[in-house]
């Protein structure tokens, strides 16, 4: 019990617990809960994609041990109001039949938020130590990887069904134009540092 209170992630996911309920508490329509929980989603999956490069690439960051320690309960927090606004999302649009009566145009974006939630779900439920354990960690690495698709999937899901994207050059999307090219950058600069670092073993 004593490890548990002393652990950055437990208080990550109390902090989103307390969150949700917040946001179940004070949101005033189904539409703007969805919009609450999809927007949580994005955050944390964003703030747990930042931190694998931003802290391989700057060393020297304050706490850096701390941030990479947290990152797994970060990306389970963003599973868990990814699933919050799934639920939520069809509670708004009144049900599964609803999406599955729409043209399958129109239902594309709907099937990249659910592949992407699916994704998700795996790095949720293998987000511990026992689950490297059991898969070995060149699997659960692997696995893991499938997360820069659900990046994808997701980027995809809410430039296409979001209605703040409808302008493309309204403050919204350019902020997450910028947040996007942000991410995007550092983890270039990380996979090139990571090759660098591969040729002296290489060459030995």
């Amino acid at each position: 019990m004593k490890n548990l209170f002393s652990n950055i992630r437990f208080y990550i996911l109390l902090f989103s617990v307390a969150l949700s309920i917040g946001t179940l508490i004070t949101s005033s329509t189904p539409y703007q809960l969805t919009q609450v929980f999809a927007f949580l989603a994005v955050g944390f999956l964003y703030f747990a994609l930042l931190i694998g490069p931003t802290t391989y690439i700057f060393t020297w960051l304050p706490f850096r041990g701390q941030m990479i320690k947290a990152r797994r309960a970060i990306g389970v927090s963003a599973f868990y109001f990814a699933f919050l606004h799934m639920l939520s999302a069809l509670n708004y649009l009144g049900g599964i039949t609803t999406i599955l009566s729409l043209p399958l145009q129109q239902q594309i974006p709907f099937m990249f938020g659910s592949i992407a939630l699916d994704i998700l779900f795996l790095m949720a439920i293998t987000s511990s130590d026992k689950a490297v354990r059991i898969l070995t960690f060149p699997k659960w690495k692997l696995l893991h990887r499938f997360v820069y698709l659900a990046q994808i999937l997701i980027t995809l899901h809410v430039f296409l069904v979001g209605k703040d994207f409808a302008h493309k050059f309204s403050p919204i999307p350019i902020l997450a134009y910028v947040a996007i090219l942000l991410l995007t950058t550092l983890q270039v600069l990380a996979f090139f540092k990571h090759k660098q670092q591969q040729v002296p073993h290489a060459q030995t």
